[in-house]
C-alpha cells in the first residue's frame, strides 16, 4: 500500500496498445502513477514483484481474459481495487465480472471525466476494506487480549480460593493441635493442685505431672512460634 503523499499507483492492461498507451498518459496527467500492459500474464508477473493499488484490465485479451486475470491478481493481493473495461459489455459479463472481485465495470469508449470518477470511487472502496481489515485486526487482538485477561483472573481466582480452602484447613488443623497440649496443661495443673493440698501426696507422681505439664508447655511454645513464622511469610 503507498503513502498517502504518493499518487496512486495503477496498472492499465490491454493489449490494444494504442488504447493502453493513450490511458497511461492521460491518467499520468491526472496525478496518477500508471504502468501499461499488453496481457495478463505479464500483469501477474508485475504485481507478484511489486504492489499497485488499482488494476485497470481489459476484459478481452488473447490468452487471460480481464476475469481471470482480475480473479489472480486478488490471490496475489486481496486488497487491490479491479475494474474491467470491455468494448462489448453486456449484463451477463458485468456480473461475471463483480462475481470474480471487480469494483465497477466500464464500456468502452469513455470520457475521462467518466473514468476518473470510477477510479476515485475504486481507490476510496480500497481504502475502506483497508481501514475495516486493520479494525478488525485491532478487535481480533483486543478480544484475544481480554480472553487473556480473564484467564488470568480465572486463574487468580482459583488460586485464591485454594489458597483459602487451605488456610481453613491449617487454622482448623492448627486449632486442634492448640488445643492438645492446652488442655493437658490444664489438666495436669489441676492434678498439680490437688496434689499440693494433699499431705500424702506422692512426690515422684507430682514430679511426673510437673515433667508432662513441661512438656506441653514446650509443645505449645513450638506451634505458636510455627504460626507466628507463617504469619511473617504472609507479610
Amino acid at each position: 500500500m503507498n503513502s498517502s503523499s504518493m499518487p496512486p499507483r495503477i496498472l492499465i492492461v490491454d493489449d490494444e496498445l494504442a488504447h493502453m498507451r493513450a490511458l497511461c498518459d492521460t491518467l499520468r496527467g491526472q496525478a496518477y502513477d500508471t504502468t501499461g500492459l499488453a496481457s495478463g500474464e505479464a500483469a501477474l508477473a508485475l504485481l507478484a514483484a511489486e504492489s499497485f493499488d488499482l488494476l485497470l484490465v481489459d476484459l478481452m485479451m488473447p490468452g487471460m481474459n480481464g476475469i481471470a486475470v482480475v480473479e489472480a491478481a486478488r490471490q496475489i493481493d486481496p486488497d487491490l481495487a479491479c475494474i474491467i473495461m470491455t468494448g462489448e459489455g453486456t449484463i451477463a459479463s458485468a456480473v461475471q465480472a463483480m462475481q470474480a472481485g471487480a469494483l465497477d465495470y466500464v464500456v468502452k469508449p469513455f470520457k475521462v471525466s467518466g473514468i476518473l470518477l470510477i477510479l476515485a470511487r475504486a481507490l476510496e472502496t480500497r481504502q475502506l476494506r483497508i481501514a475495516n481489515a486493520r479494525l478488525e485486526l485491532l478487535l481480533r487482538q483486543h478480544t484475544d487480549e481480554l480472553d487473556a485477561m480473564n484467564k488470568d483472573l480465572q486463574l487468580a481466582r482459583e488460586v485464591a480460593e485454594r489458597a483459602n480452602q487451605e488456610k481453613t484447613t491449617f487454622l482448623s488443623s492448627m486449632s486442634h493441635e492448640l488445643r492438645t497440649p492446652l488442655t493437658a496443661i490444664l489438666g495436669y495443673g489441676e492434678l498439680l493442685q490437688m496434689q499440693v493440698q494433699n499431705p500424702q501426696a506422692n512426690l515422684a507422681e507430682v514430679g511426673n505431672d510437673i515433667s508432662r505439664i513441661q512438656a506441653a508447655g514446650t509443645h505449645l511454645l513450638a506451634l505458636i512460634s510455627d504460626i507466628l513464622d507463617l504469619s511473617k511469610i504472609e507479610a
